[in-house]
């Protein structure tokens, strides 16, 4: 069989062909570089015949070309080595990866389908509209202080509720103040109207697929969560145990401890976050639902014991991931399901498929918003890709060192005055 490795990066993929089949004593018969292009992976599947073993370092490049070749070649996706090589070139990656996945010295990981890529495209927007909200409203916080008109709410439970927003909009603000509050309000409308079409079509995808009607049986799993659990599952058949399934969710605790000494790492272990986040919203509003279930009771259990609320949450997440686990592997509804709760969701979900959406965005407007945008060039060109990563790189340095913040103010005042 011939093998192939491939070392994808950004602009370029270096590949070395391997003819014999006993690949450790043999150097390759062949090294090219192809471009990182939909024309590139054409031209490797020229010169590399139908039925080759190729195997690929898992990244963002990796797995694009891997969806492109796995129709015509037994594709095995590796995750990247632990500790980097003393001497690391290209060509030596090419030849590293396929022989360590030819000796098991690597993991395998996992090719999503094209629907299972749909899927987590669509729960990674969610998840991205509502960050934006998020920031948006701490913006408004933060201004609403620096004019020390926070007590004006100080009885609203939420400022962004009906009562709240009318007063907002009755605020007496400089006429600065006053700008910076309407731009934040008109990205609110903005981002408002994404996350209701982006909903929409979550209802629409759950409506139409087995294992999340199955999913949403479960009192606490609606229809968003029960789309992020599909998606960032996949084939459920992968996970022979649901202790492994627990532990990719990373809802598994972990410990080092030896002798007297107790280890102060995280107490769980590190797994999908948006897998976890799912089982944690599930698990929420499980609690705060009428239906009892078993993981309602698990929680307050903890709960009764002395843990604290965020330890009784991880807990009981592991037992709803148990559950998950045995709906997609048994094809099987939840076994406690509250039929009532159920119908009720399905109602709901099937007013959001189908609901009519005002301002909604489709793929036929990409060439008119293109159109649109030629005219803010100059201001596209003032910001370029990597000063959104310099600033959450920032943020993240001040949020863990405080005293940067106020260094750098002290600084400021010292070079304006």
């Amino acid at each position: 069989m011939m093998r192939v490795g491939i070392d994808a990066h950004k602009k370029s993929c270096t590949t070395c062909v391997f003819q014999d089949t006993d690949v450790l004593s043999s150097s390759p018969s062949e090294t090219f570089v192809f471009k990182t292009s939909r024309q590139g992976v054409v031209e490797f599947m020229e010169k590399i015949p139908g039925g080759a073993m190729v195997a690929i370092e898992s990244s963002t490049t990796g797995k694009a070309i891997s969806k492109l070749l796995s129709g015509k070649y037994e594709v095995h996706m590796i995750a990247p080595p632990e500790r980097k090589p003393s001497i690391k070139t290209n060509k030596r990656d090419a030849e590293r990866i396929i022989k360590e996945d030819m000796l098991g010295y690597v993991r395998r990981s996992y090719i999503p389908s094209q629907q299972i890529e749909e899927l987590r495209l669509i729960v990674s927007k969610q998840m991205d509209v509502g960050g934006k909200i998020s920031a948006v409203k701490n913006q408004i916080h933060a201004l609403l202080e620096r004019n020390l008109l926070q007590s004006e709410f100080e009885e609203l439970s939420d400022i962004f509720g009906v009562e709240g927003l009318e007063r907002l909009g009755s605020l007496e603000l400089p006429k600065h103040e006053k700008l910076t509050l309407a731009m934040h309000l008109e990205e609110l409308k903005l981002y408002a109207s994404q996350h209701r079409q982006i909903e929409t079509e979550i209802a629409k995808t759950a409506e139409a697929d087995v294992d999340c009607k199955n999913l949403m049986s479960h009192p606490g799993i609606a229809s968003f969560v029960a789309v992020a659990i599909k998606a960032r599952t996949g084939d459920a058949s992968r996970f022979p145990t649901k202790k492994q399934f627990c532990s990719y969710a990373g809802v598994v605790p972990k410990a080092d401890n030896t002798g007297e000494h107790v280890s102060e790492h995280n107490r769980v272990k590190h797994g999908d976050d948006v897998l976890k986040y799912a089982l944690t919203c599930g698990v929420n509003a499980a609690v705060h639902a009428n239906a009892d279930s078993a993981v309602k009771r698990f929680y307050l259990k903890h709960l009764a014991k002395g843990k604290s609320p965020q330890d009784a949450e991880v807990a009981a997440a592991r037992k709803l991931a148990c559950i998950v686990w045995k709906i997609l592997t048994s094809k099987q509804r939840y076994v406690e399901e509250d039929r009532y709760l159920t119908a009720r969701k399905m109602r709901r979900l099937s007013q959001t498929a189908r609901r009519p959406l005002k301002h909604a965005t489709n793929p036929e407007d990409v060439s008119t918003l293109t159109a649109s945008l030629k005219s803010e060039t100059d201001v596209l060109e003032r910001y370029p890709e990597e000063m959104h990563v310099m600033s959450m790189r920032e943020r993240s340095r001040s949020k863990h060192n405080p005293s940067r913040i106020k260094g750098a103010s002290e600084a400021g005042g010292a070079v304006a005055n």
